[in-house]
């Protein structure tokens, strides 16, 4: 299965089901938020438990677990943002779609940049 029978799969199926891109995108965001806070939440438990074991180690563990934590939360916020992107992309192709069909009532989004 070639990555062009897959994509013709995915596009067979937004005609099928219109929605199924925007519950992918959902579905997205949420396992992006859960990875985040886990990582997040383990990371503050590994440094809690490694300073009681060592608390002369104290303002290394504390830096780099910040510093951790601030660049997983950097990579949320990018693919979160990449999602609202895809998501704005979709919508411009699904009302492309609907005006092309000449569905009463839809007009062709305007091209970005003019």
């Amino acid at each position: 299965m070639g990555l062009t029978a897959l994509l013709d799969g995915l596009v067979a199926a937004g005609e099928i089901f219109p929605n199924f891109g925007t519950f992918g995108l959902a579905l997205g965001a949420g396992l992006i938020v859960i990875g985040a806070a886990r990582g997040i939440g383990m990371i503050g438990s590994k440094a809690v438990e490694s300073i009681a074991r060592q608390p002369e180690a104290r303002p290394g563990i504390f830096t780099s677990m910040i510093i951790t934590a601030a660049l997983i939360e950097g990579f949320t916020f990018f693919a979160l943002v990449v999602l609202i992107i895809v998501n704005g992309v979709l919508d411009t192709d699904a009302a492309t779609r609907k005006a092309e069909a000449g569905t009463p009532g839809v007009e062709a989004p305007a091209a970005p940049g003019r």
